[in-house]
């Protein structure tokens, strides 16, 4: 999300001029989702290969453990891998697309003559930020509510919900922090 928002954001006025000359937003939202596709293949083909090695210096490090002092005659070895880098593929491509979606639809509401001219984008953030702190708040406070549940049978599936809402509470609250701290030294 972050590699196709910064793209969005540094091709404003390239999807302006192509906006301008008569591309359709389908197509330029098209672009971006294949481009936001592609880093996502990429990050999940090295997530992969470097999950697997992480997983065999684990469960070497573990087995170590396991064979010098508990069973020394116990030999422990690793299942198929294959289920699990499948599973972990499919959800990284899903994930990678699912985060291009947002900043792919930004890249559609591009209109022409605005974002042709210098700092017009700055003005339309500006006025997006309220809107993102407040569901910035709504999000901690569902966290919190998600914190406050029992797990279900032993499983803490709600602290893990409050977990992916306080990341994306911050993720909505970073724009307005990175603006004020920008202001702290301009005074």
């Amino acid at each position: 999300a972050n590699a196709v928002s910064i793209a969005v954001l540094r091709r404003r006025p390239e999807i302006a001029a192509l906006r301008a000359i008569g591309c359709g937003r389908s197509t330029i939202f098209a672009a971006f989702c294949v481009e936001g596709l592609a880093i996502g293949l990429l990050g999940t083909a090295l997530g992969e290969v470097l999950g697997l090695f992480a997983s065999r210096a684990a469960l070497a490090a573990v087995a170590g453990t396991v064979t010098h002092i508990y069973l020394p005659a116990a030999r422990i070895t690793g299942g198929s891998y294959g289920g699990a880098a499948a599973l972990s593929a499919a959800v990284g491509i899903a994930a990678s697309l699912l985060a291009t979606l947002v900043p792919a639809w930004e890249a559609t509401r591009v209109e022409p003559a605005p974002a042709l001219r210098p700092g017009s984008f700055e003005g339309i953030v500006r006025g997006r930020l309220a809107g993102r702190a407040a569901l910035a708040a709504a999000a901690a406070a569902a966290a919190w509510v998600a914190s406050r549940a029992p797990a279900l049978d032993g499983f803490p599936l709600f602290g893990f919900t409050a977990v992916v809402l306080v990341v994306a509470a911050l993720a909505l609250v970073a724009p307005l922090a990175v603006r004020l701290a920008a202001a702290v030294p301009a005074r």
